[in-house]
């Protein structure tokens, strides 16, 4: 049995909860990791999870910049991420959230 404690890249991961209030009322509560990835020479990679749907992780670029995106996503981030969630989804502009791995898949 190999035992693999060793990522071949590191994010910066911050929790974070965001609350939506009207007239003293809560409304809405997002309670969730985010995982910042630095790739390729500056370029950004950001995933999101959110903890009552934890086993699913959204991906969000790569960024050549702060609002510029460009490029694939590496094989390390994908790494990562498959090693802690059974789902990975990916957003962009154009098609929304796409489901590009599940656990299980090959």
């Amino acid at each position: 049995m190999d035992l693999i404690c060793e990522d071949l890249i590191t994010p910066v991961v911050s929790h974070l909860c965001d609350e939506v209030w009207n007239e003293g009322q809560l409304e809405q509560n997002y309670n969730y990791l985010t995982y910042q990835f630095e790739v390729d020479g500056g370029r950004l990679v950001r995933a999101r999870a959110y903890l009552d749907e934890i086993d699913t992780v959204s991906i969000f670029g790569p960024y050549v910049n702060e609002t510029d995106v460009g490029g694939e996503i590496t094989d390390a981030v994908l790494a990562y991420l498959k090693r802690r969630y059974q789902r990975i989804q990916r957003f962009s502009l154009s098609k929304g959230y796409e489901m590009i791995w599940e656990w299980g898949d090959n």
